[in-house]
């Protein structure tokens, strides 16, 4: 993305995912089906890159909070449709077909994306003329958002054990696995809904800033699952639920801006990109609070996510500074 551009970067990303769609549909074996579920999650992380650096080119940063968070929703947005369809057609016709029709949806996307696309920005990036040029110890070297992008590793954790073990939870607290699915969609929405918000929030009284949103969502998700763990009526855990999701919708948003927003303009790109390990990489601590679960049970699994969130606020507060986070 530094190197060519995230135009072009995320056209490659949305053709990679297009050939993996392709290749896992047309799969003779599963060693086939494992090359394409590959070439798919190499697009999306392409695109997951190549994304927030676009729309850095469109928007100032008094209104990149807002314009992200639009570019946050879409994607549980589309899986909130793509996944009953889905599960419709391969219970109807097979998985094989399933994977055709989003293969011939992320072909037909290239086209207009293209041509979208080739609309010069208000705010251009020029890529840099050689490889050398990049300077990536230069971006390490920066404190802050090294800071930035461990705190982001904590906290989405937090937001990914959460997305993972929520139904689960719910479970063992006594509710049958449909109204546990239904607190589950309760989560998504509070976040959903306040990733809006959040970003406004930022734009409009805080001068793009993602911090204080950040800090407040992930102080308010953390102190609330250390309270789920302890309630016991319908109403309280519902409202705990989608207050949750509420609390972690800053970091969804966050986890794109700040990257953005501290690295220099041709090294954004590449900012995106190492921020991007964190993010990737914190779904490993949802294995970790698996095992606490399954070793010491919901509460100390609860305590152990909350401090988590507590770690990323701690980080955020104390360790980054400035102005452009």
């Amino acid at each position: 993305t530094t190197r060519f551009g995230g135009r072009y970067t995320f056209i490659l990303g949305v053709a990679l995912s297009a050939i993996g769609w392709v290749t896992t549909s047309l799969a003779p074996n599963y060693s086939v089906v494992l090359i394409g579920r590959f070439l798919m999650g190499l697009g999306a992380g392409t695109m997951s890159v190549a994304g927030p650096v676009i729309i850095s080119e469109w928007f100032p940063k008094n209104r990149l909070g807002t314009a992200m968070s639009f570019w946050t929703v879409a994607m549980p947005l589309g899986i909130l449709w793509e996944l009953p369809l889905i599960a419709l057609m391969i219970s109807l016709w097979g998985w094989r077909q399933a994977f055709t029709l989003f293969a011939i949806i992320s072909s037909m996307m290239i086209i207009p994306l293209v041509i979208t696309l080739r609309r010069e920005p208000p705010n251009p990036l020029k890529p840099p003329s050689t490889l050398k040029s990049l300077k990536f110890t230069e971006l390490l070297s920066n404190k802050s958002y090294v800071l930035a992008s461990l705190s982001i590793f904590f906290s989405l954790g937090m937001w990914g054990i959460y997305s993972t073990y929520i139904v689960k939870w719910c479970m063992v607290k006594g509710y049958d696995y449909i109204t546990a699915s239904m607190l589950g969609t309760l989560l998504n929405i509070g976040c959903v809904t306040s990733q809006l918000i959040s970003g406004y929030v930022s734009d409009k009284f805080f001068g793009g800033s993602q911090k204080p949103t950040f800090i407040f969502g992930n102080t308010l998700a953390s102190v609330l699952t250390v309270v789920f763990a302890y309630t016991s009526q319908d109403i309280m855990t519902a409202l705990i639920v989608l207050l949750i999701g509420i609390g972690v919708a800053p970091i969804t948003v966050a986890m794109f801006v700040i990257p953005i927003s501290m690295a220099k303009p041709e090294q954004r790109g590449l900012a995106m990109g190492f921020t991007g390990v964190f993010i990737y990489s914190s779904y490993i601590l949802s294995l970790l609070a698996g095992y606490i679960y399954d070793t010491y049970g919901l509460v100390m699994a609860c305590i152990a996510t909350a401090t988590l969130g507590f770690t990323g606020m701690l980080i955020m507060l104390l360790g980054v500074r400035g102005s452009k986070t």
